[in-house]
């Protein structure tokens, strides 16, 4: 029986996926609100420091260092959403959950960042990358049409992470308020000016 959550393989008449702790047999196509911590990470800069690469190149660079940071990501038991462009979106508290999924996703932001910076200096780069972290209540489940529907969440707490990665500098992982406040007697944290950010 395959998990709706994970997409695990389970055998027959088990309630739970063994991997993830879903209910199983329950509609697969089934959305419900969940607290998640959402991360955007993308590379910083990248077109203008590849601007004479070929598109196979940009390509094949892009891949690479995407890979290593889904690995992280996965490392810290997080879910890999989306690959956007040069860039990937991630969920901690969804589709499977744990009590620490705000400071497991930052931790994971901040790795993603390190070795997107390292695998820069290996190749002779200033490959930087930077992220945007929040957590709140969203809509979870599949969604599509048809055939084609894929696992996603849905709601302001995403646009927000967006809007942070948008706005942080290279090298920097920006946090929401409520991820603030779930991680911060667990993590250091330094304040900058005030911002706006479309649509908060």
């Amino acid at each position: 029986m395959k998990c709706p959550g994970c997409a695990a393989s389970n055998p027959a008449g088990m309630r739970f996926c063994g991997r993830c702790g879903a209910a199983l047999g329950r509609n697969p196509l089934g959305r419900e609100r969940r607290n998640v911590s959402v991360v955007f990470i993308d590379l910083a800069g990248f077109s203008s420091l590849t601007r004479s690469w070929t598109p196979e190149q940009l390509r094949d660079l892009a891949d690479e260092v995407l890979t290593v940071v889904a690995g992280i990501v996965e490392d810290y038991d997080g879910h890999v959403d989306a690959f956007q462009g040069d860039g990937l979106i991630a969920l901690f508290g969804a589709p499977h959950s744990h009590s620490d999924d705000p400071h497991r996703a930052v931790l994971a932001a901040t790795a993603g960042l390190r070795a997107i910076e390292s695998m820069g200096r290996s190749k002779g780069l200033a490959l930087q990358g930077r992220a945007g972290v929040n957590t709140g209540i969203v809509i979870a489940g599949s969604i599509g049409s048809g055939r084609v529907r894929e696992y996603t969440v849905m709601g302001s707490p995403v646009n927000l992470a967006a809007r942070l990665e948008g706005a942080a500098n290279p090298g920097e992982v920006w946090v929401g308020p409520e991820t603030y406040e779930a991680t911060r007697h667990r993590m250091q944290f330094e304040s900058v000016a005030g911002v706006a950010l479309e649509g908060f």
